[in-house]
């Protein structure tokens, strides 16, 4: 990999031309480049590419172009899942999709809300996107829908969205504050974020509950989103370092605030290490196991069965069930119950899907065995729950 000392040295147009591919190329030639050659070899090499893909794209933009210039093609990046639903696989397809700039990096970007009300879509119904995002919505109107949480809290307030989450909008273009968001690539670079879900468990899916900031915490956060929307936009060579760092404070600050508003039996911090991580997997896999792309590879499984994540996880039900229920104070299977709560809230809440369409998505066996699960939980049936929730 190019490190970041490495290229400490290069010409200020070189080190924009790296920044600009994928960081898969980068690491291939760069490597190779530094091993065998120079610094002289490698701002030729990359001169060389650069223009390759422009030639490129002019014959085949669809594709050469995309390879040497760090954009794929359009259906790399966008897709529709098996319901027809928009899938953004990237933060370029995601700003696209939802009518705003590209980023300036392809693993990580950071908005005011300001600057996206001229041009975003005000209305978007339910989509997913592979990206984590914090965002702080200091003044706005309208209605906005992550996961099964549609009801934001007066004033000042942190929201989250996870990947695969379902999210929709309707909202008036008048929103004041910040986003930033990351994808995996991101994470898998940093130090600091190997252990994303384990330190800052509100990013998982089921838990990505919005909360009121107080006022007088409101200034500090916005000061840091701030930072790092200026280094951001900066040309300092160690620019991702200290945006890094910011986000990480970032998520200090809020992990603080959010285990001030939320259960006690959310917090971990007197855990075992090896029970925490065992309870992590186990509720990252619940997620993973109910993405429609992976259904077809899941037919026969009973995803509602302890027994199934036991086997995948290499533990006994028994052993798996006692560790859940001693860190959280609900069973296994109630985490399965309510992930699956959840998921047919977002689909309820958020597509014109059927009942029956919903329930086969979730693996019930039947529309009425999904209605009579989803009543003793809610007291409603889904169609009721449907009217109460429509944006």
């Amino acid at each position: 990999m190019l490190k970041q000392s490495a290229i400490l040295g290069f010409p200020k147009f070189l080190r924009q031309v790296i920044d600009a591919y994928p960081r898969r190329t980068v690491d291939m030639v760069s490597t190779m480049c530094l091993l065998f050659w120079g610094k002289e070899e490698v701002l030729r090499t990359f001169t060389l590419i650069h223009v390759a893909g422009g030639i490129a794209n002019l014959i085949w933009p669809s594709y050469l172009g995309g390879l040497f210039c760090g954009e794929f093609p359009k259906a790399y990046h966008q897709t529709l899942d098996q319901s027809g639903m928009k899938h953004f696989k990237s933060i370029q397809a995601y700003c696209e999709g939802i009518g705003i700039d590209p980023p300036l990096h392809p693993h990580f970007d950071i908005r005011s809300f300001e600057e996206n009300m001229d041009s975003v879509h005000p209305k978007m119904p339910a989509f997913r996107h592979e990206c984590y995002a914090i965002a702080i919505k200091a003044d706005g109107d309208g209605k906005a829908v992550t996961g099964q949480f549609a009801d934001f809290p007066d004033g000042a307030a942190i929201f989250f969205n996870s990947p695969f989450q379902l999210i929709s909008w309707d909202i008036v273009p008048n929103w004041k504050g910040y986003y930033l968001m990351f994808d995996q690539d991101f994470i898998a670079q940093s130090h600091l974020f190997s252990e994303l879900l384990t330190f800052f468990p509100f990013l998982k899916i089921g838990k990505t509950i919005p909360f009121t900031v107080p006022s007088e915490q409101v200034p500090k956060l916005l000061d840091i989103y701030h930072t790092v929307w200026a280094e951001y936009h900066g040309d300092a060579a160690d620019r991702f370092d200290m945006i890094e760092a910011q986000v990480y404070l970032l998520l200090r600050y809020v992990k603080r605030l959010f285990e001030q508003q939320v259960d006690p039996l959310e917090k971990a911090s007197s855990l075992k290490a090896a029970d925490l991580k065992l309870l992590s997997r186990y509720q990252a896999l619940i997620e993973t196991s109910f993405y429609p792309e992976d259904n077809l590879l899941k037919s026969g499984a009973n995803l509602h069965s302890t027994s199934y994540y036991a086997e995948k996880l290499s533990v006994h039900p028994n052993h798996l069930n006692a560790v859940v229920k001693g860190i959280s104070g609900i069973t296994a299977l109630n985490h399965i119950h309510n992930h699956l709560l959840a998921l047919a809230k977002s689909h309820l809440a958020q597509t014109d899907w059927s009942v029956k369409e919903i329930a086969y998505s979730l693996h019930f066996d039947s529309p009425n065995n999904f209605s009579a699960f989803f009543k003793r939980r809610t007291d409603l049936t889904p169609l009721e729950y449907r009217q109460q929730a429509v944006l």
